[in-house]
């Protein structure tokens, strides 16, 4: 659940009149979207596990990609430089 969506059903709630002041009320669904973050997080730990290993893996390939891209289609004496450089962002 995002701020904007507690600010909208705070809204529907109390109108423009809103309780709280403004941001007091973002600051509110600021918590209220991190603790169900990590509520979800917490329930779901072995589908967030492998999401997260997912995503890292894509991005290492696309990494790679763009790093083979560099070498083969670039004429720049510094080509290898910039791909040990792409290929280096892997190991940070």
């Amino acid at each position: 659940m995002t701020q904007d969506e507690i600010i909208r059903m705070a809204r529907e709630v109390w109108g423009e009149r809103a309780i709280l002041p403004f941001n007091e009320l973002k600051a509110f669904a600021a918590l209220v979207a991190a603790h169900e973050a990590e509520k979800w997080k917490s329930e779901n730990k072995r589908d967030y596990e492998n999401w997260k290993m997912a995503a890292e893996k894509a991005a290492e390939c696309e990494r790679e990609a763009c790093a083979q891209t560099v070498e083969t289609e670039s004429q720049d004496s510094t080509r290898y430089e910039f791909a040990a450089a792409i290929r280096a962002r892997s190991e940070k």
